[in-house]
């Protein structure tokens, strides 16, 4: 198996941990947030810098294959915004 090039480890772990959260998959989330932590302090940026400038088109990107998606989130917002709670 190669070895992964390092700039390449901060992503990989971003697309990782978006999607165990996704799944809730608190396995692969603890997993991950131990790597995380290992990362150097460039490298943690990076990890963090991927999800911010990714979470978006990581969204758009399943609310276009499946629109249900899309729905079922609206309506979460909207029932969460009806009732006062914080979406989290």
């Amino acid at each position: 198996m190669n070895e992964l090039e390092p700039n390449k480890i901060p992503m990989i772990l971003g697309t990782q941990y978006f999607f165990a959260i996704l799944r809730e998959d608190e396995e692969t989330l603890e997993a991950v947030g131990q790597q995380v932590v290992e990362l150097p302090k460039e490298d943690l940026f990076e990890f963090i810098n991927y999800l911010c400038t990714n979470l978006t088109h990581m969204y758009q990107a399943m609310c276009e294959s499946n629109p249900k998606i899309k729905d079922v989130l609206e309506l979460v917002y909207q029932n969460s915004r009806k009732t006062g709670e914080p979406i989290a």
